[in-house]
């Protein structure tokens, strides 16, 4: 998995031998986001629609390209709110290429944040690879012990 940083612009990107189609849904399907991401998803799929979970991430989206792309707003009060995250699927040799673009940070603490080793996208994105390549998953903090 790669990070790159480009002013308040944090770039992830991964590999996941599956198909784009299979990818954008365990990305929103609340079933499969509980199982990767989080728990007590609520996702309206549509532009305008919201999603929502108990951890307090929630935000709408602004823009949705079925197994393409995904656009929307990062409104979690405790981290990154009023930024936006979007999510690139690409078809590659191997499966496909997911590239999640965070931008918009007001804080540079949550941008710093986002953009070091320890960011939750780098946990959450090894955890949907390991979901869809049947590997095992492991929490935020039994990986974040590791990371340090």
């Amino acid at each position: 998995m790669g990070s790159i940083v480009r002013g308040r612009t944090v770039v992830k990107e991964i590999e996941i031998s599956k198909r784009p189609d299979v990818v954008y849904r365990a990305l929103t399907l609340p079933a499969l986001l509980n199982r990767w991401f989080t728990h007590g998803s609520k996702v309206d799929l549509r532009v305008g629609g919201g999603y929502e979970n108990l951890d307090g991430d929630r935000g709408t989206f602004i823009e949705i390209t079925p197994n393409s792309r995904l656009r929307f707003t990062w409104d979690n009060p405790n981290i990154g709110a009023g930024s936006v995250v979007e999510v690139l699927l690409a078809r590659s040799e191997k499966g496909t290429i997911l590239t999640l673009v965070h931008s918009g940070f007001r804080r540079k603490e949550d941008f710093d944040h986002y953009a070091s080793k320890e960011s939750g996208w780098n946990w959450a994105l090894q955890n949907l690879k390991a979901l869809l390549e049947g590997r095992r998953l492991t929490s935020y903090e039994k990986w974040l012990a590791k990371t340090r």
